[in-house]
């Protein structure tokens, strides 16, 4: 009995030292280690505050996703004055991948740009043609199109190549500075044994202009139209007339009259429609021209010429 009460305390040790029987942590301990970063960030001890935040990570990251954003950015905040540059934009972008308050994404912002000044340099190129393809080892990916910039560019020294369709591949070292602006314009060569360009001339637009002959007959339409209107009217009035009992005496010239004004009326009708349509189709069949021309574009010694 004696060995064994002696025995089951190093049981009991031995067993709560094994992970299993281990206290589980508990957000508790995440902001006590946060607290404990706190001070030591206010001393100047950055490293030492940014031990204990990645406990802290540790522990939020098992028992309290939702304290995460605050202590990755602390984290960041404490490599951003320790002069550890590339950490620290790593760690601001982790950062940035958690949903936070917006005073802290807006300082995240903010310390980025001016950390990626620290280790990146600033590019933009500029082609004609606009549209020519851009290739540089190391920073473009698939085939970008100019213009182009990127404001992440690692410094050094890069090959540029530039090609269009039809034009000489042009090739140019650049130099990319850290917290440096660098800009290229690059104009292309026509290549000389390149297929010359067919252009389609655009289509010119003839200003409107009456014409004599189609305006004259479509206005001798018009006028029979209205002669035939006014021969119509005049032989209802005649018909009207002719019906008349007070008016029997002069029923006949009145019929005679109403006959003569109705063919009359017909024929103005006729020969108006006729010649309306006859104007209208005159002036449409005139007034077609050809109005798209094709010239081709020929490299010389001097630039490009333009033959029709």
């Amino acid at each position: 009995m004696f060995k064994f009460c002696k025995i089951l305390p190093m049981v009991i040790a031995l067993l709560t030292a094994t992970p299993g029987f281990a206290q589980t942590p508990n957000i508790a301990d995440a902001q006590e280690r946060v607290n404990a970063a706190a001070k030591l960030f206010g001393g100047g001890d950055y490293e030492g505050a940014l031990r204990e935040l990645r406990a802290a990570e540790a522990i939020a990251a098992e028992v309290d996703p939702d304290a995460l954003p605050s202590i990755r950015f602390n984290m960041a905040r404490c490599l951003e004055e320790l002069g550890r540059t590339q950490e620290a934009i790593d760690a601001y972008e982790a950062y940035n991948k958690l949903p936070d308050v917006s005073h802290r994404k807006q300082r995240a912002f903010q310390a980025l740009n001016k950390l990626r000044k620290q280790v990146f340099g600033s590019l933009s190129v500029a082609c004609d043609p606009t549209g020519s393809v851009i290739e540089i080892k190391g920073v473009t990916e698939g085939a970008p199109s100019c213009p182009w910039r990127s404001d992440a560019v690692p410094p050094g020294s890069y090959a540029l190549k530039v090609t269009h369709p039809g034009y000489l591949e042009e090739i140019r070292l650049v130099e990319v500075a850290s917290g440096k602006a660098q800009s290229v314009q690059i104009a292309l060569n026509r290549d000389p044994e390149a297929a010359p360009l067919t252009v389609a001339g655009a289509p010119t637009k003839e200003p409107f202009r009456l014409r004599a002959g189609p305006t004259i007959v479509t206005g001798l339409g018009v006028a029979a139209l209205a002669a035939g209107v006014g021969f119509n009217v005049s032989a209802a009035n005649n018909s009207d007339a002719a019906e008349d009992p007070l008016n029997f005496l002069q029923r006949n010239e009145l019929a005679d009259a109403f006959e003569r004004d109705r063919t009359l009326a017909i024929a103005s009708y006729a020969v108006g429609g006729a010649a309306l349509v006859t104007g209208i189709v005159w002036f449409i069949a005139g007034g077609k021209k050809k109005n798209q021309t094709s010239h081709r574009v020929v490299p010389t010694v001097n630039g490009l010429a333009v033959q029709f």
